[in-house]
C-alpha cells in the first residue's frame, strides 16, 4: 500500500521556485519575475552601448578640435563674364577645389602628407558623416566643435578670394586675388589672359604652391617639369613649417638621382634621415639610388625595410624587384615587379621598368600586359605609347604599332622617340605616317640650322 501512494503522489522533487516556468494543471506557465529581470539587463546593456557610442563621438569631436587642419573655403566672388556662361561663384569655387584634388590625387607624396584640408573636401565633412550616423542626427557637432575652439583659443583658418576682369578690346585680362584669414595674408596674386578653365587650373596650382609646397613638388616633378620641382623644394625648406623637409630632401634627392647626381642626393638623404630614420619616402629614393649605383644588396636591404613600412605602396616592390634583377634572382624580380604593377602605381616609371624587363626576358605576353595596365591609367602618356609601339614592332603586329604612333604624332609630332621608332616600321608600313614624321624631322633640322646661324651672328656683332 505504502508503494502504491508513492507511486501516486506528484513529481515535484527537485522543482525549484526560480525556474522559468511553473507547471501548473499540466500547462507551462512563464516565470515573469524572471523574464523582468532579463528584460532590464537588455536595457542596461542598451543604456551602456548608447552611453559607450556617445563617449566615442564626443572623443572624436575633441580630437577634431584640438587637431583639425580644415580651412573653410568661402566662395570665390566672379566677374560677370564668369556669370554669363555659367560661371557662378560656387561652380568656381567648388573647380578650384576639384582641381586642388586632382594634383593630390597625382602628387605620391600628397597621401599623409596633406597638413591643409583643402582637396576638395568642405571643411567639417568628417563631422557631417558623424551626423549622419544612427543615433547621432540629434548632436549638433559642428557647434559643439566650434565652442571648444573658441573656449580654449584654437585658431581656424578660411579662405577668401575674388577673380576680377579688364576689358580692352574684345580681350579680357583676369586679375586673382585669394587671401587667408585671420591673419589676412595674400596667397594667390596674378594676372593673365586666358580661357576660364586654365585660369582655374593655373589658381589651384597657385594654391597648392603656397600651401603645400612638398605636394606641389611632387606633382611638377611627376610631369617632369624638374625645374618648378625644385623651385617648390627650396619654398618647402625655407619656410617656418619643419614638418615637410624630410619628404622634400627626399624630392630633391630623387631628382639628383635622375640628373645623376648621385652625391648631391645622398647629401639631402643623409639630412633626412638624420630627421626621420625610417621615413618610407627616403628609403625610397635610398633604394633608388643604390640601384642606380649598382649597389644591388644595399638596394634590396633598404627596399625591404621600406616594404615593411610600406606594405600596401607599390615603390618598394618596383625597388626590390629592380634589385632582384641585379642580383640575378629573376624568379623574385619577376614576382616584385608583379606585385608592384597590381599595387596601381601613381607613376608610369613601374610600367615601364617591367615591361622592358618582361620584354628583354622574351616574356612577351607580360610585357604586354604590363603596358596595357599602365594605359588604362595613363592613355595619353608618350612614353608608354611608345613603348608599346616598340613592342609590337618586335612582335611583328606592324599595323598595330602604327596605329598607336599615330595616336603619338597626334598629341607631339616633335617628338623624338615617336621619330626613332617610326623609323623601325619595315617599308609598305603606312607611308603616310612617315613621310609626315620626315617633315617634321626635316623642320627640326632646318630650325636648328637657322638657330645657330642667328646666334653666330649676334656673337659677332
Amino acid at each position: 500500500m505504502a508503494s502504491d501512494m508513492k507511486n501516486k503522489m506528484p513529481l515535484t522533487r527537485g522543482v525549484d521556485k526560480t525556474d522559468s516556468a511553473d507547471i501548473r494543471d499540466g500547462v507551462m506557465k512563464p516565470n515573469f519575475t524572471t523574464l523582468n529581470q532579463i528584460f532590464d539587463t537588455i536595457k542596461n546593456a542598451a543604456v551602456a552601448l548608447v552611453g559607450l557610442f556617445a563617449l566615442l563621438l564626443v572623443s572624436v569631436v575633441l580630437i577634431r578640435s584640438f587637431n583639425t587642419s580644415d580651412i573653410t573655403f568661402d566662395s570665390v566672388k566672379v566677374p560677370e563674364s564668369f556669370t554669363e556662361v555659367g560661371y557662378t561663384s560656387e561652380i568656381t569655387t567648388t573647380q578650384i577645389l576639384d582641381e586642388v584634388a586632382k594634383i593630390h590625387a597625382q602628387s605620391s607624396t600628397s597621401i599623409g602628407n596633406n597638413k591643409k584640408n583643402i582637396g576638395g573636401y568642405p571643411s567639417g565633412d568628417s563631422l557631417t558623416r558623424l551626423a549622419s550616423l544612427p543615433g547621432a542626427g540629434g548632436i549638433d557637432f559642428k557647434t559643439i566643435q566650434t565652442l571648444i575652439q573658441e573656449t580654449f583659443g584654437i585658431r581656424t583658418e578660411k579662405i577668401s578670394g575674388e577673380i576680377t576682369g579688364k576689358h580692352k578690346g574684345d580681350d579680357i585680362t583676369y586679375h586673382v586675388r585669394i587671401r587667408v584669414l585671420p591673419e589676412n595674408k595674400l596667397l594667390v596674386d596674378f594676372s593673365k589672359q586666358t580661357d576660364i578653365p586654365d585660369l582655374i587650373k593655373e589658381t589651384a596650382l597657385k594654391l597648392v604652391e603656397r600651401l603645400e609646397p612638398t605636394v606641389a613638388a611632387s606633382y611638377y616633378r611627376l610631369n617632369k617639369d624638374n625645374e618648378n620641382a625644385l623651385r617648390m623644394v627650396d619654398e618647402a625648406l625655407r619656410d617656418d613649417d619643419v614638418s615637410d623637409d624630410v619628404i622634400a630632401r627626399a624630392q630633391r634627392a630623387q631628382i639628383f638621382v635622375q640628373q645623376g647626381k648621385f652625391d648631391l642626393a645622398q647629401a639631402d638623404l643623409n639630412l633626412a634621415f638624420a630627421s626621420d630614420p625610417k621615413s618610407p619616402q627616403a628609403l625610397n629614393v635610398q633604394s633608388n639610388l643604390f640601384n642606380h649605383q649598382k649597389k644591388y644588396q644595399e638596394a634590396l636591404d633598404t627596399a625591404k625595410l621600406e616594404s615593411e613600412i610600406w606594405p600596401d605602396r607599390w615603390n618598394p616592390y618596383a625597388n626590390l624587384a629592380l634589385s632582384y634583377a641585379g642580383l640575378g634572382n629573376d624568379a623574385e624580380a619577376e614576382l616584385n615587379y608583379v606585385k608592384a604593377i597590381s599595387l596601381v602605381p601613381r607613376s608610369v616609371m613601374p610600367y615601364l621598368e617591367a615591361a622592358k624587363y618582361f620584354s628583354d626576358k622574351g616574356k612577351m605576353d607580360l610585357a604586354e600586359k604590363t603596358l596595357d595596365q599602365g594605359l588604362k591609367k595613363f592613355p595619353d602618356d608618350l612614353s608608354l605609347l611608345v613603348s608599346y609601339s616598340a613592342l609590337s614592332i618586335k612582335a611583328r603586329r606592324y599595323e598595330q604599332a602604327a596605329l598607336t604612333l599615330n595616336k603619338v604624332m597626334k598629341i607631339d609630332p616633335t617628338n623624338p622617340l615617336l621619330w626613332s621608332t617610326v623609323s623601325q616600321l619595315p617599308d609598305g608600313v603606312d607611308q603616310k605616317l612617315k613621310d609626315d614624321v620626315a617633315r617634321k624631322v626635316a623642320e627640326s633640322v632646318k630650325n636648328s640650322t637657322d638657330s645657330e646661324v642667328v646666334s653666330t651672328t649676334a656673337d659677332q656683332k
